[in-house]
């Protein structure tokens, strides 16, 4: 079986280099426009697929396509005590996590045929004869819509789990009640007490307690409309919306809700999360648990000098790769777990979390980004309510709006704003725009900020730092976690 799938161009994540490329019907002119990106080259009018081949078909794609090479991906491990997921690295024992040696881009051939549209047919019957059954991706919206494109081909006739018989990953502790989250999971609401506020769906549907956080002015809408078994709402002093500063007034009362309610920590989730994935052997499951939040509560009580925490974003964390368990010191968004101490607070009206996230980072936190469950949610703008109208205004039945342009030369501006102050630091040699530039890996977005958090001068610096106690804490959840059984199943965790 054939497996295709859209994806970004990226090569850092398609694992193309100079010796696996293939150019089918591009003549060498034309290959240099391609390559040569630096000098003016482009990736518009290129049709790439990224080719993932067991050993068992490499002598048959060579046949196909005479002279074509492949590429693995390293799987040299960082020292003798350690591996790719950097799971005994960061002493990760929280939840069972182990990508490294067993996804299939690991074991995989790489290889990237590149084309012009025209040929795609061409491509696509010469894979035939390699693999069977391929999916009709390239329909004719794709082609109007965007000028080039990639295409996953996983040439492997099974994945380990077929997709289509995926059941939701669940957990429960056997001896002793079910999972409670420490901190207070509070949902920021603005306009989607309808359709839009999955995030109060999937948590009722996993019976988690949380709070909904909302305007007085939409107060009587919310209650007709949530579940209260398991959720409660929090009413704000105004209408903090009329600020005109995006969510920034609502994450900060939440932060100060907290605080005052002798929380040291609150989980502050966007209003439209579908869903929550767990990354397990190079796959994403659904997960229904509590775990979903525990295992990240019980990791960090083990450290000090934690700033900002997240789950990863479902689209960041590609299927068949090895990732780290977690990522230091890079952004934080949409499902954090954020200190209450008043030392960091939102402050600007665009990308306040990326904005926020750097601040911790600047003041010598350690953020924590977790690849072992992902949120997947819609690209902010496209869902009804939230910020679609009002910072990134969009129109009616469209997908992008004038407010993406404001919102990323904002955050430039304040990027150049707090480097000349001197409240952002960045390496000897950096510049601005290697911080920060447009991603052009979002097709309908061109105007989203991408930001390169390596190039922070702390970001290697800052670590997390063991707790006194560190040993005992362990010692004390994994005897609890011994009560824990794991299962893929569809049943219920309750």
């Amino acid at each position: 079986m054939l497996y295709l799938k859209i994806i970004f161009n990226n090569n850092k994540y398609n694992m193309e280099n100079k010796k696996n490329r293939y150019f089918y019907r591009v003549f060498a002119e034309e290959q240099k426009r391609y390559i040569n990106k630096k000098e003016g080259g482009t990736r518009n009018g290129f049709i790439r697929f990224l080719c993932r081949v067991p050993d068992e078909k490499k002598e048959l794609m060579k046949i196909v396509f005479p002279g074509i090479e492949f590429a693995k991906k390293n799987t040299k491990l960082k020292d003798v005590d350690d591996n790719r997921d950097y799971v005994k690295t960061y002493g990760f024992d929280v939840i069972p996590y182990d990508n490294s040696m067993t996804a299939v881009d690991i074991m995989a051939n790489h290889c990237v045929i590149i084309t012009y549209p025209q040929f795609v047919n061409d491509v696509t019957e010469l894979i035939k004869k390699v693999c069977d059954k391929p999916k009709d991706l390239f329909k004719e919206n794709h082609t109007k819509k965007h000028k080039g494109w990639s295409t996953t081909v996983q040439m492997y006739d099974t994945l380990r789990v077929p997709k289509g018989e995926m059941v939701a990953w669940t957990t429960t502790y056997t001896g002793e009640g079910r999972l409670i989250n420490k901190y207070p999971i509070c949902v920021l609401c603005y306009n989607r007490a309808n359709k839009y506020g999955r995030t109060h769906k999937i948590l009722t549907e996993m019976r988690i307690r949380h709070y909904l956080f909302v305007e007085p002015s939409q107060e009587e809408q919310y209650r007709e409309w949530f579940d209260e078994k398991y959720c409660k709402i929090i009413v704000y002093d105004s209408d903090l919306s009329k600020q005109n500063m995006g969510g920034t007034p609502g994450r900060n009362f939440i932060l100060d809700w907290g605080l005052s309610n002798g929380h040291e920590r609150v989980w502050m989730l966007d209003d439209n999360i579908k869903e929550y994935l767990r990354l397990y052997q190079g796959l994403k499951y659904p997960i229904k648990s509590p775990v979903i939040f525990t295992h990240i509560e019980d990791y960090i009580s083990r450290y000090d000098n934690v700033g900002a925490v997240s789950h990863n974003l479902h689209s960041q964390v590609r299927q068949g790769d090895f990732r780290t368990c977690i990522v230091k010191n890079d952004k934080s968004y949409s499902s954090m777990c954020l200190p209450t101490n008043p030392d960091v607070r939102f402050r600007y009206k665009h990308q306040e979390d990326n904005l926020m996230s750097i601040e911790f980072i600047e003041k010598g936190y350690c953020n924590l980004c977790f690849n072992s469950v992902c949120y997947d949610k819609n690209t902010s703008g496209e869902d009804g309510g939230g910020n679609k109208e009002g910072v990134y205004q969009v129109k009616e039945g469209e997908t992008d709006g004038s407010g993406y342009d404001e919102r990323f030369d904002y955050f430039k501006c304040q990027v150049k704003i707090l480097y000349y102050e001197g409240k952002l630091s960045l390496r000897e040699g950096c510049k601005i725009d290697d911080f920060i530039e447009q991603d052009d890996r979002h097709l309908s977005h061109k105007s989203h900020a991408r930001v390169h958090y390596k190039n922070l001068l702390n970001s290697d610096k800052n670590e997390v730092k063991k707790k006194e106690n560190y040993d005992r804490i362990v010692k004390e959840q994994g005897r609890k976690r011994k009560g824990v059984k794991w299962w893929f199943n569809g049943s219920s965790i309750f």
